[in-house]
């Protein structure tokens, strides 16, 4: 079945993706913003996993938030799929599908995220998604120092982000899909 242990042949293409990434999204929570988390791939037991943490801080109460999951890693034609669920929730669970770029040595991935919101009220909604491979020396504590909410003209986000979500504005409206409408 598709969650069977890997072929051998898929597990070594997988671990072409173990590493450091910053992952870039846009949360219906934050409208105007672009949410910075981290995840980390590695493999266990035979297996291409993911981990992935978010922080954030909301601008209006200083309310900070944290969403913590682990995922598996698939690989269907060129696409990889991250299948996530929480640790202490059980209704959380998201998928993420990206697809590599070639021409830059596979820094930046591209595609889309789905699942529940967690705030202000569960939800479904899928939002575009950029996924920006850390340099191999950075570590996992340095690269969680980044995480958080940012305005996309910001200079903490990289240009190539900033312009693959587009102008200011209400970024949620204009990257993503949302059974509410927002």
């Amino acid at each position: 079945g598709i969650f069977d242990l890997p072929s051998k042949e898929e597990l070594v293409r997988l671990r072409h993706y173990q590493g450091i990434y910053h992952a870039f999204f846009i949360s219906p929570a934050f409208p105007s913003y672009i949410h910075v988390g981290v995840a980390l791939v590695r493999e266990e037991d035979h297996r291409m996993r993911s981990v992935f943490f978010v922080r954030s801080r909301d601008p209006e109460t200083s309310i900070v938030h944290r969403s913590h999951l682990n995922g598996l890693l698939f690989l269907r034609g060129e696409r990889v799929f991250i299948m996530e669920s929480s640790k202490k929730a059980q209704d959380r669970f998201s998928e993420t599908i990206l697809s590599p770029t070639h021409g830059d040595k596979m820094r930046y991935m591209t595609g889309v995220s789905i699942g529940l919101t967690w705030h202000p009220k569960s939800e479904p909604y899928a939002s575009r998604t950029i996924w920006r491979r850390a340099s191999p020396a950075t570590e996992l504590r340095q690269a969680m120092k980044s995480c958080g909410l940012f305005k996309s003209n910001s200079p903490d986000i990289d240009p190539v982000v900033r312009n693959f979500f587009g102008p200011e504005q209400n970024l949620f409206k204009s990257n993503s899909l949302s059974a509410s409408g927002a």
